[in-house]
């Protein structure tokens, strides 16, 4: 078979209708936005996920060891042990700065 002579067809008026076409479809599937966290409560956020949170989410110096080595998880539990000091770690883990943190701590 010999291709046909003459100029070729234009395609640009069905590329435009197909993508037209599809994209109200590609947009209504697409993904889904994540679901919002529900509330923290301070009874369940133990201090793996504060000191998870605080030291290697937002790098704030409350998530460093002491001067003499204690890790924050075990400055956390005394903390919690103390009875004296309420810890606000619900507030904290909402909280996406370092200032903001302090601010729960005061």
């Amino acid at each position: 078979m010999h291709a046909p002579k003459g100029k070729p067809p234009n395609l640009w008026p069905t590329l435009i209708f197909a993508l037209l076409t599809s994209m109200p479809w590609a947009i209504a599937c697409g993904p889904t936005p994540p679901e919002p966290k529900p509330p923290i409560d301070p009874s369940v956020v133990s201090c793996a996920d504060y000191c998870r949170h605080i030291r290697d989410e937002l790098h704030c110096p409350q998530g460093a060891p002491t001067k003499k080595g204690a890790s924050c998880e075990v400055v956390c539990g005394n903390v919690e042990n103390s009875g004296y000091v309420q810890n606000a770690r619900a507030c904290s883990m909402r909280a996406q700065t370092c200032a903001a943190v302090s601010a729960c701590e005061e």
